[in-house]
């Protein structure tokens, strides 16, 4: 089943999926949860692990900062029970064991030591690690990512499961200092529009901004696990934080 459908891969679409729910978090209530449950079952039939740490993630940050912390805390509960009831019915509805699978993979999570996939990545981890501390300069932009595929038909696209990492052999010591304060100034003014809103008494600008916080939190928790300062997930980070410092109650903090 090609569960990602026309979002180019398994990881693509539960990024999706990921960052649409928390962008529909300020609006979830007990009766809307039950509009995300097909999204539930699509996140767990993507087998992407980030992505499932990810969003859990992202709803605490949410929950901890909005002042619908009763709403979402119910929607969350019937989306989370009635979609793990959904998967554990699944080992017995369906021939082909997709429940099986699911719950294979995620009890793999519990096993990193004898994970297949751990074990790659930190491989390739300790090789790219080298690889950057002997050119602290960089090893220059193009030589990871999807522009290798302009070096030669017959060779294989370059990456890396870290974007911390590939900006630090991309662009040495100074581009990983630039990249992570990208990161930290678009989090630290998601920070004060929400911190303003408080201070307001402004409940829609609070919400919006803990959206956007916890749209920062995945990006950064997911770049430790793939390339993702780019693409859909930079869009919906950057897109995030342009919609709050666009509020008349932050115009002041934005300026």
């Amino acid at each position: 089943v090609r569960v990602f459908s026309m979002l180019n891969s398994p990881a693509t679409y539960a990024e999706f999926l990921t960052f649409a729910t928390i962008v529909f978090l300020p609006r979830l209530t007990f009766k809307s949860a039950f509009l995300l449950l097909p999204i539930f079952f699509g996140l767990g039939l993507s087998l992407t692990r980030a992505d499932w740490l990810a969003l859990p993630l992202s709803i605490a940050v949410f929950s901890l900062l909005t002042t619908r912390r009763k709403q979402v805390v119910r929607g969350v509960s019937v989306f989370v029970c009635i979609g793990v009831l959904g998967v554990l019915l699944s080992q017995t509805a369906f021939s082909i064991g997709s429940g099986t699978v699911l719950l294979n993979r995620l009890t793999s999570l519990t096993d990193i030591a004898h994970d297949v996939s751990a074990a790659s990545r930190t491989t390739q981890m300790a090789d790219a690690w080298n690889r950057a501390i002997e050119d602290p300069e960089g090893s220059g932009l193009g030589v990871l990512g999807l522009a290798t595929r302009l070096n030669n038909a017959q060779e294989d696209v370059i990456f890396l499961d870290s974007g911390y990492l590939s900006r630090f052999v991309e662009m040495g010591i100074p581009g990983i200092l630039a990249f992570c304060a990208s990161l930290a100034f678009a989090l630290f003014a998601a920070i004060r529009v929400w911190r303003a809103a408080v201070r307001d008494g402004d409940s829609t600008t609070q919400n919006l901004a803990a959206m956007a916080i916890a749209l920062q939190v995945a990006v950064l928790f997911l770049n430790v696990f793939a390339d993702d300062s780019f693409g859909l997930a930079a869009i919906f980070a950057w897109t995030g934080l342009g919609l709050i410092l666009r509020t008349p109650a932050s115009k002041r903090s934005a300026q």
